[in-house]
């Protein structure tokens, strides 16, 4: 695909700019001298920003005197992205980038430039891409007709029979889901119930081990996050985490089950080791929240660069 390229474009004449920022002649002078887009090509950067991605290039540069001022020319190839922003008569004007003393050399080359909404330096062309350029320069695939169309679903081909019979099969299934129906006597009977062994003295003492055994780590843990919580600047204090201790009640020398007295116990256990998980999880939560200006500036830090 050929690229567009303009034809010679102002970009900056010598004297004041609009800013009062002095363009030197010998700065154009030596850039018309010295450019050389194989050697280091100049982009093109929208508001001199980078973040957007550039916007094209400069092909090459001349030099020439107008009105007694020397004025800095240059061809351009700009890509989509300008164009489309000009036929929206955005960024319309020039505004050169520049280092005075390119590679130590001593004379100034043109490192970019810039395209603006209003104009920086005086006696610049504004840009203006026609749309018949655009078209000349592009390929377009020829338009074809797109139809839409939705095939013929099972029930368009129906008989008004076969509708009315799926509808009350459709009604009666209906009526059979929100119903509530007693449970047969006879399928409850025939659920297999597998009798279950009770617990022993032997059984429950070791489920109680077990139980305070994790009770007294989560206690050791929540010390920890307790202690990890606390500002630096804040008083230290010792925490001393007591463990959840149960008293394992006596059980009866049979194995007739577990007591009410022995399932109240287990349950305040285990009750205490959920409070504590929680209160956990509270104080990580508030140990991951995002703190005050903790994001980074969205902005970014560009390089440094010199722009008329």
């Amino acid at each position: 695909m050929t690229q567009l390229v303009t034809d010679w474009l102002r970009i900056a004449t010598e004297g004041n700019t609009f800013q009062n920022v002095p363009i030197q002649r010998q700065w154009i002078v030596d850039i018309a001298e010295t450019y050389d887009a194989k050697k280091y090509g100049a982009r093109i950067w929208p508001e001199h920003r980078r973040w957007y991605g550039a916007w094209g290039d400069v092909k090459e540069v001349k030099a020439e005197e107008v009105d007694g001022k020397l004025v800095l020319f240059a061809k351009i190839t700009p890509n989509s992205q300008l164009v489309l922003a000009n036929e929206q008569d955005q960024k319309v004007y020039t505004s050169i980038e520049l280092d005075e003393d390119f590679t130590k050399s001593g004379k100034a080359y043109l490192t970019g430039l810039g395209v603006t909404d209003e104009p920086a330096s005086l006696g610049t062309d504004r840009l203006k891409f026609s749309a018949k350029d655009r078209f000349a320069t592009h390929k377009y695939g020829a338009p074809e007709q797109l139809v839409m169309s939705y095939p013929l679903t099972s029930t368009e081909n129906k008989t008004p029979t076969d509708k009315a019979t799926e509808a009350a099969s459709l009604f009666s299934k209906l009526v059979s889901l929100f119903s509530t129906q007693a449970p047969d006597p006879k399928q409850e009977a025939a659920i297999d119930h597998p009798e279950e062994e009770p617990m022993d003295k032997q059984q429950f003492e070791t489920l109680m081990g077990v139980v305070n055994g994790l009770a007294t780590k989560v206690g050791e843990l929540d010390g920890k996050v307790e202690a990890f919580g606390k500002k630096p600047e804040a008083e230290t204090t010792t925490t001393t985490t007591e463990p959840v201790t149960t008293t394992v009640p006596a059980a009866t020398t049979e194995a007739t089950g577990i007591t009410a007295e022995q399932f109240s116990k287990l349950s305040e256990s285990i009750n205490g080791l959920v409070a504590k998980v929680g209160g956990m999880e509270t104080k990580f939560n508030a140990l991951s929240a995002e703190a005050p200006n903790q994001e980074p500036n969205p902005t970014g830090t560009g390089e440094s660069i010199s722009f008329i």
